[in-house]
């Protein structure tokens, strides 16, 4: 049977009938955050336009979806965000779906971070519009003019194809506050954990946050925050997890000194409210906390309030030229110092590290191993990368460096003895095939093809 949402007997209560068009969702495990906000921010309008939502989470389960609606003679949408490692996937589905359904009536728009970091290669998938940077307001202009069959390219944050080839409109969408729009959408049972947070002031070379989001960062109030802690658990959802490109940054005004009373009265506030019902996670997945803002406070926090038996450590690498070279503003001692703090607090700290970098040499990999090694033996587990090259980042055109098979066979080593863990060796091949595929040819043509290093 399709595992579809739809919101068919909600049209019928609104007063029946035709829908005036269909919305598929082409909603897999890789973009479901992403979606979940995307129909946050929309579902006061289906009542209005009188659409009907599909969400599909498969590409066959998508292709028959559409397939099934072609022929009934209104407006489709089919909607996919996607991240890089989704390329091949994402353009196996628009590649059926154009020699599928020739109607006019079906758009296919993209949004997600692949979309927004190189558009012009996105419409060449094929789709027709692509949703750049935060798409909350931008989709929400965007589909009655869709219904209406007129050209929203008009819209920030709405890119379109002109007959020259190029594209319409480039200019990014104003970011959004965060209280305006929901985390995800409880009428279309679209739920996942809660964003308090956006933006990051570091702007890390390899990393598309700073890209999509900009540097200024934003947080959602308690008492948003508190309010969809209440709609999970009227839910029967019991784990409270958030989505923040660092934890302990919350209600920090720059992101870069943190404060700690804030961050306290967020989690004792959810603390109150979740009493015996649920569990609360923070800084574990999906998010982090970065190594200068472990401190004894911040740990003493993390031990009052939440159920967490770890916490996600962003350190990539233990090279403190690439560390300055990458951006990251923090140092091989503050690594040390929070894997210290977090293990004497009786949690494992899982570390991050990014094999690969551009303008990674065989020192840097030798100083990085040994790093890893002491931090091992304080009670650090490893999370191992392979760098892969996204779009609209500074590393974004980096020719990715081959892992050697000293490294593999160490880090292999590691994963044996259950220290590391990491799907370093699919990364890898991804990157290879990231830069054959997709960044190479477009360097043959007329793309910029500058690799940053500063």
């Amino acid at each position: 049977m399709s595992n579809t949402r739809s919101i068919e007997n909600l049209t019928r209560r609104w007063g029946g009938g035709k829908p005036n068009g269909h919305i598929v969702f082409y909603y897999a495990h890789h973009n479901r955050y992403s979606i979940n906000a995307l129909v946050g921010a929309i579902e006061n309008q289906i009542e209005i336009l009188n659409v009907q939502l599909h969400f599909c989470r498969s590409v066959p389960e998508t292709i028959t979806t559409l397939n099934q609606l072609k022929d009934e003679g209104v407006p489709l949408l089919c909607c996919v965000s996607f991240s890089t490692p989704a390329y091949w996937e994402v353009n196996k589905l628009i590649g059926i779906l154009r020699s599928l359904i020739k109607s006019r009536l079906l758009t296919i728009i993209a949004g997600g971070p692949h979309p927004t970091g190189d558009p012009f290669d996105t419409l060449k998938l094929g789709f027709n519009f692509v949703a750049i940077g935060e798409a909350e307001v931008s989709f929400s202009k965007f589909l009655p003019l869709w219904l209406e069959g007129k050209d929203p390219t008009e819209i920030p944050g709405i890119v379109g194809k002109i007959q020259d080839g190029g594209v319409a409109n480039l200019k990014k969408p104003q970011p959004v506050q965060l209280d305006a729009y929901p985390s995800f959408s409880a009428k279309f049972r679209c739920f996942g954990p809660i964003e308090i947070t956006r933006g990051c002031p570091f702007g890390c070379m390899f990393c598309q946050t700073s890209q999509i989001h900009g540097t200024h960062i934003r947080h959602r109030s308690i008492k948003s925050i508190l309010s969809h802690v209440e709609t999970l658990l009227h839910y029967g959802i019991r784990d409270i997890r958030f989505i923040t490109p660092n934890a302990f940054a919350y209600g920090s005004k720059d992101g870069i000194e943190i404060e700690p009373e804030r961050i306290e009265n967020l989690l004792a506030s959810v603390r109150e409210t979740v009493k015996d019902r649920g569990r609360i996670f923070f800084g574990t997945f999906p998010s982090e906390v970065r190594p200068e803002h472990v401190t004894k406070t911040t740990i003493r926090l993390i031990k009052r309030y939440t159920d967490n038996t770890n916490l996600i450590l962003g350190a990539q690498t233990g090279s403190p030229r690439l560390l300055k070279l990458c951006r990251r503003q923090h140092t091989t001692e503050d690594v040390i110092q929070a894997v210290s703090l977090i293990s004497k607090a009786g949690l494992i700290p899982n570390v991050d590290f990014i094999f690969g970098l551009p303008g990674e040499t065989p020192e840097d990999v030798t100083i990085t191993l040994k790093f890893i090694d002491k931090l091992i033996g304080m009670g650090a587990r490893v999370h191992a990368h392979a760098f892969i090259p996204l779009p609209g980042t500074p590393f974004g055109r980096c020719k990715p460096i081959p892992l050697n098979r000293d490294l593999i066979r160490h880090l292999g080593r590691l994963a044996s003895q259950k220290r590391l863990y990491g799907q370093w060796r699919l990364q890898q091949e991804l990157a290879q095939k990231i830069w054959n595929e997709i960044i190479a040819p477009q360097r043959l043509g007329n793309r910029p093809n500058k690799c940053r290093l500063k």
